[in-house]
């Protein structure tokens, strides 16, 4: 390859004068004060007083091929591989326009988080009106129930949060749901559109409320909102861990910390944000 790529900057730096002449006649063209230069195995350049011209080598005299080094197989294998090149840049530009055409913006929920993407929820845009005390009109996101399986999201996210980025079906995916039944659904790929992660978050503690207990772990407790999302998050360094039970409500401070992956009884895996308790 090394040797490949040397011959070809050889070959790609060769020029000549034309012996001196002032005209040159190729094809039955004449080209003045002309400068010959080879700029591929196969074409060369004519600078002339009138503009450039590009020609195909085995167009010149055979004493300006030889002193070109013209070889015809290098010549034709470089032709075929041009070719080839177009067709799937050709092929590429058609793909890209396929895509742009399927492009879609995508709201839903995460419902489980796979190790090649994630399963989500539908959600669109529903308008609203309401009339007391004022009328006028709302947008809020509401899940339609539609079940995606979401490739290339470029952030990590847990159960419960929320994707909103532009992306295009793919074809289908065939998962193992929770329940241990087996379920195709539409496949969508990402594009663009994800706000970037905001990061570490600095560890300032925050109130965690009527959070009930789903399951107690050997690495903390799994919570639930008793209201509202129902988000599920784990709870670790809980001190009163050894007296809970599953159904307690739990009401402490804590801060967020990272992400934990658990199996569920039916063997599914899940990812939940973890939090880490702070005295009051």
């Amino acid at each position: 390859m090394k040797s490949a790529l040397i011959l070809l900057i050889v070959l790609l730096n060769i020029s000549l004068d034309v012996h001196g002449q002032t005209n040159l006649t190729i094809s039955g063209v004449t080209y003045t004060n002309a400068r010959v230069e080879k700029v591929n195995p196969a074409e060369v350049k004519i600078w002339h007083s009138s503009g450039i011209a590009t020609l195909p080598i085995y167009s010149l005299p055979i004493d300006m091929q030889e002193q070109l080094r013209y070889n015809p197989t290098e010549a034709e294998l470089y032709r075929q591989q041009l070719a080839e090149r177009q067709r799937h840049n050709t092929e590429a530009t058609r793909i890209s326009a396929s895509i742009a055409a399927k492009r879609k913006q995508l709201l839903a929920n995460v419902v489980q988080v796979f190790p090649d993407g994630l399963l989500v929820s539908g959600e669109e845009m529903v308008l609203h009106e309401y009339h007391y005390p004022l009328s006028g009109t709302y947008k809020k996101r509401e899940d339609t129930g539609t079940i995606y399986f979401l490739i290339g999201y470029p952030n990590t996210v847990v159960f419960g949060d929320n994707v909103d980025c532009f992306a295009y079906e793919d074809g289908n995916y065939t998962y193992t749901s929770i329940e241990g039944a087996v379920k195709t659904v539409a496949k969508q790929r990402y594009l663009d559109g994800a706000k970037p992660s905001a990061g570490t978050k600095p560890r300032q503690s925050e109130s965690i409320k009527n959070k009930r207990v789903l399951q107690v772990l050997p690495d903390g407790l799994l919570l639930q909102d008793e209201y509202g999302e129902k988000k599920v998050i784990l709870l670790v360094d809980y001190p009163r861990q050894n007296s809970v039970v599953d159904g307690d409500t739990i009401n402490c401070r804590g801060y967020e910390d990272g992400v934990y992956t658990y199996n569920t009884a039916q063997g599914a895996s899940m990812t939940v944000r973890k939090w880490r308790y702070v005295a009051k």
